[in-house]
C-alpha cells in the first residue's frame, strides 16, 4: 500500500486481504480484465508463474503489460488468444483502457481451448509420467 501511495494511486487501490480461492477464481471470471505485469526477464528467463494458467483458465481477457511475444508468457498469452500483449506501449494501453470504459459489456477473449488443454493437470501428469516410465 506504500508504493500505492507513493504513485498517488491510493483511491483505486483495495487491500482485500486475504480471500478464499474460491472467491478469487469467482472474481477473476467475472472481471472485464485481468491485469497481469510482468517481470524482469533477465532474472528470470521461462519461468511461469501458476497465476498466468488461473488467468487463461478463466475466460477472461488478459491485459499483459511489460509482456511481449519473445517471452514465454507472452508467446502462450498470443497462442492461447486469451489477450493483450502491451509490453511498453503506453499509448495502447491508453486506448484500450478508454475503449473498455465507453464499452458496458464484458469482452469474452476467442481463447484456443484446444492449446489450452496441454496445460491441464491431467495432460501434464500424463506427460510426466510418459518422460518417467520410459
Amino acid at each position: 500500500m506504500q508504493q500505492a501511495e507513493e504513485m498517488r494511486i491510493l483511491p483505486w487501490v483495495k487491500d482485500g486481504g486475504f480471500l478464499s480461492r474460491e472467491l478469487i477464481l469467482k472474481m477473476q471470471s467475472e472481471a472485464h480484465v485481468l491485469l497481469f505485469l510482468g517481470f524482469d526477464k533477465n532474472k528470470t528467463p521461462g519461468i511461469l508463474t501458476g497465476k498466468i494458467f488461473e488467468y487463461l483458465f478463466s475466460g477472461t481477457l488478459i491485459w499483459a503489460i511489460d509482456v511481449d511475444d519473445c517471452s514465454a508468457v507472452g508467446q502462450i498469452i498470443k497462442e492461447a488468444k486469451a489477450g493483450i500483449l502491451f509490453g511498453e506501449d503506453l499509448n495502447l494501453l491508453k486506448q484500450e483502457l478508454l475503449h473498455l470504459l465507453k464499452s458496458p459489456e464484458k469482452q469474452k477473449p476467442q481463447t484456443d481451448i484446444i492449446y489450452l488443454k496441454q496445460f491441464e493437470r491431467a495432460a501434464l501428469a500424463d506427460k510426466m509420467l510418459k518422460l518417467v516410465t520410459v
